[in-house]
């Protein structure tokens, strides 16, 4: 009421004052709607973004799955080498344990009483 009366007060005519108003009004109206569609695109952005995003892990994920499958031939491949170098290093320290049990025996079946 105070502010009617400091406007009949001041010389403003009321039927500008309900003109600024409405204007105002129309104008947050603007700003909402824009506001609005503003936030609707972006969120039609993000969603596109993340849609991307899942189908780029989808094709890393892929690919991965693709070069452990294009490996494993690779890798059957060394554990075979390993497998095979195991097993010729325990043929040869049984071969070369052979050896010294049988330097030993010649060595202990050498006559006792003669000088070494």
């Amino acid at each position: 009421m105070l502010g009617i009366g400091l406007l009949i007060a001041s010389g403003c005519d009321p039927r500008d004052v309900e003109r600024a108003k409405e204007e105002a009004k129309a104008k947050a109206a603007q700003a909402k709607e824009a506001t609005t569609k503003a936030a609707a695109k972006a969120e039609d952005v993000i969603e596109r973004g993340a849609e991307k995003a899942r189908e780029y892990a989808h094709r890393a994920k892929e690919a991965t799955t693709q070069a452990i499958e294009d490996a494993k031939p690779y890798v059957d491949k060394a554990k075979r080498a390993t497998t095979q170098a195991v097993e010729r290093a325990k043929q040869a320290t049984t071969q070369a344990v052979e050896k010294v049990k049988d330097a030993l025996d010649e060595d202990e079946g050498a006559s006792p009483d003669s000088p070494e």
